[in-house]
C-alpha cells in the first residue's frame, strides 16, 4: 500500500471550546438521591455540517513551514461559530518530511470533514493551564482514523483527551492517481485557556464565575465573592453529523441519558428513547464532546445525572423531555 505523509494544523482550543473523553474512563456516578437535570431540547437544522476546507500544502516547505488547515467548528452555547486559528507543524517535531509525488502522479490531499473537539478540564482551564500535544494521525482508505500516536506533549496531562477526540474525526481520504490512500498526518493540537492566553468572551457561562484554590465563586451583593450556585450549563455545543436521504424531511428526535462529571465532561452516554435510525449513533458521538460549567453548590462542583432531547429537522413543534 503506497503511504504518503502530509501535515495539517488542526485546533486551536480558544476561548469557548474544546471536549473528549478520556478513554471512557469511570466517573463517580450522580447520588441516586439527586434530582435529575432535564435541559431544554437541542435542535439540528438538516444543514448544519461539521466540516472543513481541504489542507493547502506548501510547495518544496522548508523546514518548520508545512502544509496548514483552518477548521470552521459550528455551533457554541452561545450559537456562535467558532473559527479556530492554524498553526505550523514543525518538520523537526514531526519527524517526517512530506513524501514527493512523482511528476507523473496526480495526488489529492486528504481534507477532514468531521472534527470533534478535545475535552478541556474545567479546573485547568480556569486555572490559565494551557499546552500543545502533537500528533500523527494516520487517515485510512475510507476516511477514518485508523491510528493516532503522540509525537511530543507540553502538557503531558491533556494527551489523552486530545487521542480520543482524534480517533473520532472523520476524512476524505488522500487519493493517488484517483485511488483513496493511506496517510499520516501532524496535527498540532494546543489547549489555550480563556483565562490564559486565550480571550473571555463575557456571553460565557464562565464569564460570571471565578475559581480560587478549588472553589467556584460568583459576585454576591456589594461586590463581593460569594460561593457560587450554578446548574448545569452547557459550555460547548457539538453539532450531531447525520447525512439524510434526498427527499427525507421527517424530524428526528432522541433523547440521551449522560452524566455531567464534575470536570463538566460527558461520560456514559445512552440512548433513553430512540430515534429508529442512525441518528441515535450520531447524537451519542457528538454529545461525548459536549462540555458543560457543572452543577456547583456553595462553590463545590457536582456530578449529575443528565437527559437532553436532540431533534434533526425544522420543525417548530416542541419537543418535551
Amino acid at each position: 500500500m503506497l503511504r504518503i505523509s502530509l501535515f495539517v494544523t488542526a485546533v486551536s482550543l480558544g476561548a469557548v471550546f474544546s471536549g473528549c473523553s478520556k478513554k471512557e474512563e469511570a466517573a463517580p456516578a450522580a447520588s441516586s438521591s439527586q434530582p435529575e437535570v432535564v435541559l431544554p431540547p437541542s435542535r439540528v437544522s438538516p444543514d448544519a455540517v461539521m466540516s472543513a476546507p481541504p489542507p493547502t500544502p506548501t510547495a518544496n516547505a522548508d523546514e518548520g513551514d508545512l502544509p496548514s488547515i483552518r477548521l470552521n467548528i459550528p455551533g457554541s452555547a452561545s450559537g456562535e461559530g467558532l473559527a479556530l486559528d492554524t498553526g505550523k507543524v514543525p518538520a523537526a517535531a514531526a519527524g517526517a518530511r512530506p513524501a514527493v509525488p512523482t511528476p507523473d502522479q496526480d495526488v489529492q490531499q486528504a481534507e477532514m470533514i468531521g472534527f470533534f473537539p478535545p475535552f478541556y478540564p474545567l479546573s485547568k482551564r480556569m486555572e490559565g493551564i494551557e499546552g500543545r500535544i502533537d500528533l500523527v494521525v494516520t487517515i485510512g482508505v475510507d476516511g477514518s482514523v485508523t491510528d493516532v500516536s503522540v509525537l511530543a506533549a507540553t502538557a503531558p496531562e491533556f494527551r489523552d483527551y486530545a487521542v480520543a477526540a482524534a480517533r473520532d474525526w472523520k476524512f476524505i481520504p488522500a487519493k493517488v492517481d484517483g485511488k483513496p490512500v493511506a496517510v499520516s498526518v501532524g496535527v498540532p493540537v494546543p489547549f489555550v485557556s480563556e483565562f490564559g492566553s486565550g480571550q473571555l468572551s463575557m456571553r460565557s457561562p464562565l464569564a460570571a464565575l471565578a475559581y480560587i484554590n478549588g472553589t467556584f465563586y460568583s459576585m454576591g451583593a456589594e461586590g463581593r465573592r460569594v460561593p457560587a450556585n450554578v446548574s448545569v450549563t452547557p459550555l460547548l455545543q457539538v453539532t450531531p453529523v447525520y447525512p439524510r436521504a434526498e427527499g427525507d424531511t421527517k424530524p428526528l428526535r432522541v433523547v440521551l441519558n449522560f452524566t455531567v462529571t464534575e470536570e463538566g465532561q460527558v461520560i456514559n452516554p445512552e440512548v433513553a428513547e430512540s430515534s429508529g435510525t442512525a441518528f441515535d449513533q450520531a447524537a451519542l458521538t457528538a454529545v461525548k464532546y459536549w462540555q458543560f460549567v457543572p452543577q456547583i453548590r456553595d462553590g463545590k462542583p457536582r456530578s449529575s445525572s443528565v437527559k437532553l432531547p436532540i431533534v434533526f429537522g425544522n420543525d417548530q413543534k416542541p419537543a418535551s423531555p
